[in-house]
């Protein structure tokens, strides 16, 4: 990355942090109105690990259940704990992390492994205004086929449309946009809602945590395309003419 666009980089990664209610000053690249939204940025390239808390690590194994995924989101082990690794689909987000969503490849949940059952969550999309996720569920037992699906206790065969099943958190400290380097990292905790714990009961006979607090400390990461600096850069006068971006 030249000098010229790093430098603009770091002062919108400036801007948008200082934003505060959702604009920013853009006074200085000239020929662009003097107030914008937050910018927002393509996420590509990014990958969440959800790794299970102590708390509900404990209370898994005291229920005989364990995490369980479908490619291409795993079941990992990460310095010593019990995680799954979910790719993303594609992401869209404000620079200040206020707006945007980010949906997910691959499924994950819970299962009883003495009884080959288990709980998938399916088709999640994060919507960072609400901090919930959606997604669809169903409940599958091994050996039967990805089609064979036994129900959730009332005899329904999950939710097959889409249904808020997850809330998270994000520790702003530690979670950031750097668009000069065109990286995003960040850190959070996921809890399951009411819906979601349900299903997993009515599923499984148990819940993978009971009460509302987080089954999962969260980490992601991934590159971001930095459209918004070429089009301000293109956006400024330079002797009388557009500056020419150059391209990567």
């Amino acid at each position: 990355m030249s000098p010229r666009r790093r430098h603009l980089a770091v002062f919108i990664a400036a801007a948008a942090v200082t934003a505060g209610a959702g604009l920013w000053a853009a006074a200085t690249v000239g020929a662009i109105p003097h107030v914008l939204p937050v910018p927002e940025v393509t996420l590509s390239q990014a990958s969440a690990d959800l790794c299970l808390t102590d708390a509900a690590a404990k209370a898994l194994k005291a229920n005989g259940l364990s995490l369980t995924a479908e490619a291409p989101a795993g079941v990992i082990d990460k310095g010593g704990r019990e995680c799954v690794h979910v790719p993303t689909k594609d992401g869209r987000l404000a620079t200040d992390f206020s707006t945007g969503t980010v949906t997910f490849d691959g499924s994950f949940g819970f299962a009883r492994p003495s009884t080959g059952k288990r709980v998938l969550l399916s088709d999640l999309t994060a919507d960072l205004t609400s901090r919930n996720i959606a997604g669809t569920a169903a409940g599958f037992r091994s050996g039967f086929g990805s089609g064979s699906g036994f129900g959730f206790g009332s005899g329904s065969a999950g939710l097959a449309e889409p249904k808020e099943l997850l809330s998270f958190t994000l520790d702003l400290t530690k979670t950031k946009i750097d668009l000069s380097h065109g990286t995003m990292t960040g850190t959070g905790t996921i809890s399951l809602l009411g819906a979601a714990h349900s299903m997993v009961k009515d599923a499984l006979g148990a819940d993978p945590l009971p009460g509302p607090a987080p089954v999962f400390d969260a980490t992601a990461g991934g590159s971001v395309a930095d459209s918004v600096v070429d089009a301000l850069l293109q956006s400024q006068p330079h002797h009388g003419h557009a500056l020419p971006v150059r391209r990567r």
